[in-house]
């Protein structure tokens, strides 16, 4: 099954993130100085869809979520969006992403990291490239 990651693939949360003043410009790393807890549910319901072109049926999307505000607010979001019937795994942080995929699963992620700890495990990962993950 693909998995999306919904932030930087599905959602443009870096484009909602330096409209809203919390960057200034698109960042070099993946790596982010925000404090997330602080960020209302408002920001979360309101992150547009980037325009890569998805095949959204038969997928799966995973987030991570620092705070009750951004798991509500993406949730609220994904509904705005049309999208609430594809299924949701959310994730704290802490937890390795590649521990929430099953062994048949494509992973599609901007975070370079995520997808090369999933290979590490014998998993099939795709680096979606945004300005972040070029190095």
């Amino acid at each position: 099954m693909k998995v999306y990651d919904l932030d930087g693939v599905v959602l443009d949360l870096v484009g909602h993130l330096i409209t809203h003043n919390y960057l200034n410009a698109p960042p070099e790393s993946y790596d982010l100085d925000i404090d997330w807890v602080e960020i209302p549910v408002s920001f979360w319901a309101t992150v547009p869809k980037l325009d890569i072109v998805l095949e959204l049926n038969r997928c799966r999307l995973i987030t991570c979520c620092h705070s009750t505000n951004e798991r509500i607010g993406k949730i609220l979001n994904l509904h705005r969006l049309g999208l609430y019937d594809l299924s949701l795994t959310i994730h704290d942080p802490q937890t390795p992403r590649w521990w929430l995929l099953n062994t048949d699963d494509i992973l599609y992620d901007d975070n370079r990291q995520n997808v090369e700890d999933y290979r590490a495990t014998g998993g099939v990962g795709v680096i979606i490239q945004q300005p972040w993950n070029l190095q």
